[in-house]
């Protein structure tokens, strides 16, 4: 009767056990658990959570606080928000892909320990060596250590792979060919910049650069004489030989306008985001003009000119991968509701509760069957 009632326990710790089992797999790391692919790569649960909580904030801005919104600005919120995260989640992974093309993935011999370097240095100069700190500061960001991770070997592959095309670059690319590059595929600018620094009236700095624009039409001033006024806060360009660049290396609002101009054209007002003078991104009016190329500059600086051209040749390297790969999202990332995501660092710890519960029972069970054992032998 014992033994019947020790195998009773035995069975039902088992079901216990095997059901706890089924909840781990479902959890699957919490954070870890895949919610599709791009690609041949599965897509964490975390990264979705980063993404969307990010995207979340800046709509936000724009359309309010998600909680106090109606039925169908809700529904205006939900589409932008998905559009947002869908398309911007391919881009780890296109530069996996483009990586992978050199022969550099996450498994490369020393990226690991390259990227506990990194994390170690983080954590030591911002948190004073305190790893507890530096989880709490990242969940504020919507992080988790491992995605940090993650996104560290990722830029540790890309810097990698861009080194291998600079010296590519140093090997195959002659100045004669260069020049003929930069002839055809950069463009030369001037311009003034309207910070829209934080307090300013945006109304106000749009009427001023207006003001210049219509100087610049009636002829009353030049863009060189625009350059040293008032109008301009932008002190960047220091000489007459103005910005050279290539595709894929400026604001795409600033490349569009440069590259749609004849030489000696300059373009109306336009809004792009920029550096101001204390370091700051911030959005700003702008006026440019399309320069000719100078050959004597192009000799002078043919060094940065070509790191330049490379740096434009790896931006669309990486854009035609891109184009290649979409983000498809399984049963379980589509049903989440990206406005309304479960803190990702919560998961975790679900996660781990689960799997001490199912050593617990692991132990258990492992005691009984001792148990058993011993009882049988002992009436034999």
């Amino acid at each position: 009767m014992r033994t019947k009632r020790y195998i009773k326990v035995l069975s039902l710790l088992i079901s216990c056990l095997i059901c706890l089992a089924s909840l781990s797999s479902c959890a699957l790391g919490g954070e870890l658990r895949s919610v599709g692919k791009v690609g041949e790569y599965d897509v964490p649960y975390e990264e979705l959570y980063f993404l969307a909580n990010s995207y979340k904030a800046s709509l936000e801005d724009k359309y309010g606080e998600y909680a106090t919104l109606d039925a169908d600005t809700k529904a205006a919120f939900d589409g932008e928000l998905k559009e947002l995260v869908y398309s911007n989640i391919v881009t780890n992974y296109a530069i996996l892909s483009l990586c992978k093309k050199d022969g550099l993935t996450l498994d490369s011999d020393g990226v690991d320990e390259r990227v506990d370097e990194y994390i170690g240095l983080i954590i030591e100069s911002n948190f004073d060596g305190s790893k507890s700190d530096y989880k709490e500061s990242m969940k504020a960001y919507y992080l988790t250590d491992h995605y940090v991770r993650f996104t560290s070997a990722v830029d540790i592959l890309y810097s990698d792979f861009l080194a291998n095309e600079f010296e590519r670059s140093e090997d195959e690319l002659s100045e004669e060919a260069l020049s003929e590059i930069v002839k055809n595929e950069f463009a030369r600018t001037w311009h003034i910049m309207i910070f829209n620094d934080e307090g300013e009236s945006v109304e106000a700095n749009r009427a001023k650069a207006e003001e210049a624009l219509s100087k610049l039409r009636d002829g009353s001033m030049t863009m060189y004489k625009l350059i040293g006024s008032s109008y301009n806060e932008d002190l960047s360009l220091s000489s007459l030989d103005g910005i050279y660049f290539a595709k894929g290396t400026r604001d795409k609002a600033y490349e569009s306008a440069a590259f749609a101009l004849e030489v000696g054209g300059y373009s109306d007002v336009i809004e792009l985001s920029y550096e101001n003078p204390q370091g700051a991104v911030v959005s700003a009016f702008c006026i440019l003009q399309r320069l000719e190329i100078e050959d004597a500059y192009v000799k002078q600086n043919f060094s940065g000119l070509r790191d330049e051209y490379v740096n434009s040749k790896i931006s669309g390297m990486l854009d035609e991968v891109k184009k290649e790969l979409v983000f498809e999202p399984n049963e379980y990332g589509t049903s989440l509701e990206l406005a309304a995501l479960e803190d990702a660092t919560a998961l975790s710890t679900t996660s781990i509760v689960l799997a001490l519960v199912s050593l617990v029972l692991v132990a258990a069970v492992a005691v009984i069957v001792v148990i058993v054992i011993k009882k049988k032998k002992a009436s034999e």
